[in-house]
């Protein structure tokens, strides 16, 4: 929990753009807490996640009250409404058009990354955690059983269902054998992707310096999309892709998801459901 907090605190509240930084606690006021919010849903964070932000500000001002720092807490019945259903509204992943464009003009270093996030849907926090030790190169899986967070702390994924294996293609297997022989840091437990020191890989100063200039109108989380929007192209059934995004559940794949199935699995599986009934 304390993780999630610090989440929160370190790219919302305190974000360079959109954040509140800036502000003294004593001069924070309703308002500002408001606009807050409205730039949070302008930048396309979801009401769920903007609610557990506004969540933990007030939090955080409940305990600066405590310590007689503040007298009122601005955060206090500031609310988000969204529209009905706007929490599970379906993905519209990168074109694959978009996605060559941006592999094209990548660097060697880069596009690995890229190719990885792209084909594993790994999060990024999972993808940066990964080491050589959870590859199985040799079968071609990727066993994905932690994440960092902003700070460099390292914990289980986002829930239990977060502890998969995701297979691996022939190419990016290649392309990783190929890495590992360049890298300076390929031991077992050694980092795949590192920072020059052989630590993580700081995800805000990657997507800032490298991957925005390149995207399409798209954010980092949009790989992970691509990957799941393929997998489904391919005819992968909803449950194997859920279970390979690390779903808490179906449910959340098919709300997210379920427009990209193909129409006529849908039809066929409802005419299995209809010949079970009425025959």
């Amino acid at each position: 929990m304390l993780v999630v907090y610090r989440g929160h605190i370190a790219n919302h509240i305190l974000h360079a753009e959109n954040g509140i930084g800036a502000w003294k606690l004593s001069q924070l006021t309703t308002r500002a807490v408001g606009e807050f919010r409205d730039r949070l849903r302008n930048a396309e964070v979801s009401v769920p996640t903007t609610r557990k932000v506004l969540a933990t500000l007030h939090s955080v001002l409940e305990h600066a009250i405590a310590q007689d720092w503040i007298a009122t807490n601005a955060a206090q019945g500031v609310r988000v409404i969204g529209q009905r259903g706007e929490g599970s509204q379906k993905i519209i992943p990168p074109s694959k058009e978009d996605m060559q464009a941006m592999l094209n003009a990548a660097n060697h270093g880069l596009r690995l990354m890229l190719l990885f996030a792209a084909s594993t849907g790994a999060r990024a926090g999972e993808q940066w955690a990964t080491r050589w030790k959870d590859l199985d190169l040799d079968k071609g899986e990727f066993r994905i059983s932690r994440r960092v967070d902003a700070y460099g702390e390292e914990g289980a994924p986002k829930s239990s269902a977060g502890v998969r294996t995701v297979p691996l293609s022939a190419q990016l297997v290649s392309a990783l054998k190929a890495w590992k022989l360049k890298s300076k840091f390929s031991k077992p437990d050694d980092l795949i992707f590192t920072n020059r020191e052989g630590g993580h890989v700081c995800h805000d100063n990657l997507v800032k310096r490298h991957f925005a200039p390149l995207a399409r109108g798209f954010n980092w989380h949009g790989l992970r999309h691509f990957a799941i929007s393929c997998w489904i192209e391919a005819g992968m059934a909803p449950k194997t892709v859920q279970t390979f995004a690390g779903h808490a559940s179906l449910q959340i794949t098919m709300d997210r998801y379920g427009h990209l199935f193909p129409s006529d699995d849908h039809r066929r599986a409802m005419d299995q459901i209809a010949n079970r009934l009425f025959r």
